[in-house]
């Protein structure tokens, strides 16, 4: 049976009433509850005679409840006195159950089959299937519980994405956006959605992603970088990639790595060429507009504004029934519901500081939704939403609490279980706080819902803030406490801290709105020089709680195969009162060099480093031994030339070697290049994912006029081959109940009191 407790009251009577006009062509009137108590629906029959029906949503209530509730409606029904009464509930009816409410109202109906149950309306919408589509939050429940119930692997591996989509699912309220975006979605296979913090972005893609799970794509979520997008790319699959918050929660500086605004770019372009693949990004506005001041890879996206889609507002409309999903599901007590119902409700609606993240905070269970002046608190938390964090930090955590916290800011997006415990441990041992295995699991237990969120990422379980407002709000922590930070330096477990430490700084926006106050917070790493450079030395060959997905698989992690490259990377990025002596950095280079000669390590990230060791060296800012320098040269040089497998490889090679245009180059390695194009270009359909790359390269190599008749080919099928969902996607026009002015809306929330 569908799962009907994605649906509001309002949205079950709204379904019911579609069933009934498609079922007897009539025009069915709804009625808000009032003075026409026993009506919820009302048509006429084809004789001319009145017909009503009631709709009882009653999925968390027992059949004793929903029975007194019936036979609270006979008054009212006989006062109407219609030639035809039906009753319809969500609850499943058994058909004992059935003639029990038809006793009540037997005397307007002609036998039980007007009484409908739960599996009732169920078949009905399965005979009705276009108007399960006009209810989105049903029509994606029905489709990806299907989906996951016959793909069972994906499903294991999607655990946090399927847990984020099932959540959304039951208060989403679809406004003008999602339509937008599925537009983009199906125009261009890529959509950017850009917008202020806690405005629905992430809700947004979600659904996005919901929509084509229903179509069949199998959901990828990137939680580090592109690369790991690039390692799952099946081009015989129905894929659609997530990538919330691509360039970080906070700043950009968190995710852009090196290079990776290049193969973002790349990776946009390949999706735009392949039918059967969509990606869904998300990012705050103003991270956006300052990434693309640093990365010049990432202004090519202006190029490309028919898939950033703006989430800047919601109407009014929008506002009313997004407050009304979330108290109908709330478990607030009638004494505060009254105190929105009687024009309250207005005061939320039309608040400057309207924002969904703030919505669903004030209707959850970690809100005062019990005393009175909820009302008040409610008002209060939208004009200075930086006290949703403060109160409960300050007031009603333990010391250990807050240092679990306190170190997952330390960590990456998506935390693994393990490394944060080293951490966690770590820590309160250097800041004396007593802390083991026990107080870690309890402390989850207390912070999880609220301020950490817990799931499995394929075969780990990673931990991560429950909003980009939490992570701001403990960062700040660490900023405005110089002896935190010192510690968390000290304590660290993992280079990566140290750098995500480093970098984690702000443009002083609100925690929500994310409105600039044109403040730049940095840490202040400097004040503690010398340790930061002894942890630096002390964890680069340690493990790392960044993870990314294991070659030829779909829920295994491992370590980044560059990582000690980009570690080194950062080390020479940093000023001279950070780093670490010349002495160790050859050291460092001297073994990089021995992993390259056995083939360990990330060749683009290899590139990089060793370019800018010599750079370095050349302008005199660090002092390496020539030797060392080109020790590592020879190494790199016959690890690039020795595998050349994938189009990865062969960029990375002609990178190394500066490969221009009318360059000599050695027969044997062109013939070599000219099979692995041609095979390229066969394996995949419509195109490979790095066409441009391969195109290029046989330019450089000067065989393109041997492939020109396969890229040709391959282009033309990318660009004329319709997805297969093009023309057959069912797409429901936006349906809101009739409660649009204000009489209406006032009744609507009435509901709540009645």
């Amino acid at each position: 049976m569908r799962n009907f407790s994605v649906l509001s009251d309002l949205d079950f009577e709204s379904v019911v009433a579609d069933l009934i006009a498609a079922e007897s062509s009539a025009y069915v009137e709804r009625f808000a509850r009032g003075a026409d108590g026993g009506i919820d629906l009302r048509w006429h029959l084809p004789n001319g005679e009145r017909a009503i029906a009631q709709c009882k949503h009653y999925f968390r209530s027992t059949f004793s409840q929903l029975l007194k509730s019936a036979k609270d409606e006979v008054l009212n029904v006989k006062a109407l006195d219609p030639a035809e009464y039906r009753f319809y509930t969500s609850f499943d009816l058994s058909v004992t159950q059935k003639q029990q409410v038809y006793e009540v109202f037997s005397t307007w109906m002609s036998g039980p089959g007007l009484v409908f149950g739960g599996r009732d309306i169920d078949g009905a919408l399965t005979l009705n299937s276009n108007v399960e589509r006009r209810h989105i939050n049903l029509w994606l429940s029905t489709g990806t519980e299907l989906f996951w119930a016959t793909n069972s692997e994906i499903a294991s591996r999607s655990g946090v994405l399927r847990t984020r989509i099932e959540r959304t699912l039951s208060t989403y309220v679809r406004g003008e956006s999602y339509e937008e975006a599925i537009k983009i979605l199906d125009e261009h296979r890529v959509c950017l959605i850009a917008g202020v913090p806690g405005i629905g972005k992430s809700a947004l893609a979600q659904m996005l992603v919901a929509s084509y799970i229903t179509l069949g794509y199998q959901p990828i979520e990137v939680s580090e970088d592109i690369k790991e997008a690039f390692s799952v790319l099946d081009p015989g699959a129905k894929q659609i990639f997530l990538y919330d918050d691509f360039l970080g929660q906070i700043s950009f500086t968190e995710r852009m790595g090196k290079n990776e605004d290049s193969r973002l770019v790349n990776f946009i372009d390949a999706i735009g060429r392949m039918s059967n693949k969509k990606l869904v990004m998300t990012t705050r506005e103003y991270i956006l507009r300052d990434a693309r001041l640093d990365y010049h890879r990432l202004t090519e996206l202006s190029e490309h504004l028919h898939f950033i889609l703006a989430l800047d507002k919601y109407s009014r409309l929008d506002r009313v029934q997004i407050l009304y999903s979330h108290l109908w599901r709330a478990n607030v007590p009638k004494s505060c519901l009254n105190e929105l119902s009687s024009g309250g409700w207005k005061e939320i609606v039309d608040h400057t500081g309207y924002n969904p993240r703030l919505i669903e905070y004030c209707t959850g269970p970690n809100f005062d939704a019990s005393s009175a002046g909820y009302l008040t608190r409610f008002s209060e938390m939208l004009t200075h939403p930086e006290a949703l964090w403060r109160n409960a930090y300050d007031r009603h955590l333990a010391e250990n609490q807050r240092a679990l916290l306190l170190c997952m800011a330390s960590m990456p997006v998506q935390a693994p279980y393990g490394n944060l415990l080293d951490a966690y441990l770590s820590y309160n041992s250097k800041s004396h706080i007593h802390a083991n295995v026990a107080s870690f699991r309890s402390s989850l237990e207390v912070l999880e819902g609220t301020f950490i969120s817990i799931a499995k990422r394929g075969d780990h379980t990673v931990l991560s803030f429950h909003s980009p407002s939490v992570a701001e709000f403990v960062l700040d922590q660490i900023r405005e406490d110089p002896a935190v930070l010192a510690s968390l330096i000290s304590s660290a477990v993992s280079f990566e801290q140290l750098t995500i430490l480093r970098n984690a700084s702000g443009e002083g926006s609100s925690y929500v709105t994310g409105v600039s106050g044109g403040v730049t917070r940095r840490m202040p790493v400097e004040l503690f020089g010398d340790k930061y450079t002894e942890a630096l030395i002390r964890t680069f060959g340690g493990p790392s709680p960044v993870k990314q997905l294991k070659s030829g698989t779909l829920a295994s992690y491992e370590d980044p195969d560059g990582l000690f490259e980009d570690r080194l990377g950062d080390v020479l990025d940093l000023p001279s009162d950070l780093r670490p002596p010349d002495t160790w950095i050859e050291s460092r280079l001297t073994y990089l060099s021995e992993r390259w000669k056995k083939a360990i390590g990330g060749k683009s990230e290899a590139i990089r480093v060793l370019r800018k060791a010599s750079r370095l060296q050349v302008s005199g800012i660090i002092s390496i031994p020539e030797a060392t320098l080109a020790d590592c040269r020879v190494a790199l040089e016959g690890w690039l030339g020795s595998s050349l497998a994938e189009t990865a490889d062969w960029r990375a090679f002609v990178d190394f070697n500066i490969i221009d245009s009318g360059d000599e180059i050695d027969e044997e390695i062109r013939d070599q290049f000219l099979d692995h194009a041609l095979n390229e270009l066969m394996a995949w359909d419509p195109s490979p994912p790095d066409l441009d790359a391969l195109v290029d390269m046989a330019e450089l190599f000067g065989v393109f006029s041997s492939i020109e008749e396969d890229v040709n080919e391959a282009e033309r099928r990318a660009y004329e081959q319709d997805d297969i969902d093009d023309g057959s996607r069912a797409m429901a026009h936006r349906h809101t109940p009739g409660f649009e002015d204000e009489k209406e809306i006032e009744k609507m929330f009435n509901r709540f009191t009645s």
